[in-house]
C-alpha cells in the first residue's frame, strides 16, 4: 500500500509570495530574530509597511507559510522515493537515507535558483531562540514523509518510536542542515574568490553526511 501525501490547502497571492521569498532572503541573512518587518517590506518592494500584518499576522506568519510551500515539494519528493523503494523486495539502511537527505541536497545545490537561499533560512530556523526545530519536526503538516522514513529507521533498528528517538531526529536534522549550510557557504566563497578548492566533491560530501546520518539514526550506542 502506497502512502499518500495530502496536498496543501494553503494558497498565496502574488504579493505574499513576494513577501514570503523576500523574507528568506532576508532571514537567511540576518536570522529570524533580527529581521524586522521593515527589512522584509523593502527587499520585496512593497509600500505598505502593514502588509506582514495584514498577510501573515507577523513574521511567525512568514515563517509558518514558507514551510508550507518549501515542504510540501520536499515531503512529494521523499514521498515518490519512498513509495518506489517499498516496492522493492529488499532495501537497506543507506537506501532509506538516501530517500531521506537526496531531495533537500538536490535543491539547496541544483540548478533552481528559487531554492538557493532556502538552506540559510532553515538553518537560522533551527538554531533559533523560539525552538522552531521542535516544533517544525512535530508538525506533522510539516513531516509527511520524513516522519515515515524516521518510523522505518525505528522499527528496522530496534527501537521504540518515543522521545528518547526523537531526539536522535532533531540531533540529526541539525547535523545535515548544518552540513548543506556550511558548504554552500564554502562553495559561494570560493566561486567568488575564484581560488582552487579543497572543498570535497559531491559524491564525498554526500557520503559523509549520509553515513554519519546513519550512525546517529541507527547505532545503539548513540547517545
Amino acid at each position: 500500500m502506497e502512502l499518500v501525501l495530502k496536498e496543501p490547502q494553503d494558497t498565496y497571492s502574488k504579493t505574499q509570495l513576494e513577501i514570503m521569498f523576500a523574507a528568506e532572503i532576508i532571514m537567511g541573512q540576518k536570522g529570524i530574530e533580527n529581521t524586522s518587518h521593515r527589512d522584509i517590506i523593502n527587499l520585496a518592494g512593497q509600500r505598505n509597511t502593514s502588509a506582514i500584518s495584514y498577510h501573515f499576522g507577523g513574521i511567525d506568519g512568514i515563517v509558518t507559510a514558507l514551510l508550507d510551500i518549501r515542504m510540501a515539494v520536499l515531503n512529494a519528493e521523499r514521498l515518490r522515493l519512498l513509495n518506489l523503494l517499498l516496492k522493492k523486495e529488499n532495501y537497506n539502511d543507506m537506501d532509506l537515507i538516501t530517500v531521506y537527505i537526496d531531495p533537500l541536497y538536490k535543491k539547496v545545490f541544483g540548478v533552481d535558483k528559487g531554492w538557493s537561499n532556502y538552506i540559510y533560512f532553515l538553518h537560522n530556523l533551527i538554531t533559533s531562540s523560539r525552538e522552531s526545530l521542535m516544533s517544525f519536526i512535530a508538525n506533522k503538516k510539516y513531516s509527511g514523509a520524513a516522519a515515515s522514513i524516521e518510523r522505518l529507521f525505528a522499527e528496522r533498528n530496534g527501537f521504540a518510536y518515543d522521545e528518547m528517538y526523537r531526539t536522535r531526529i532533531v540531533s540529526n536534522s541539525s547535523f545535515f542542515i548544518s552540513s548543506m549550510t556550511f558548504r554552500k557557504r564554502d562553495l559561494e566563497a570560493i566561486k567568488n574568490t575564484k581560488k582552487d578548492s579543497l572543498i570535497p566533491s559531491n559524491d564525498d560530501f554526500l557520503k559523509f553526511i549520509k553515513e554519519t546520518a546513519l550512525f546517529i539514526l541507527t547505532k545503539k550506542d548513540h547517545t
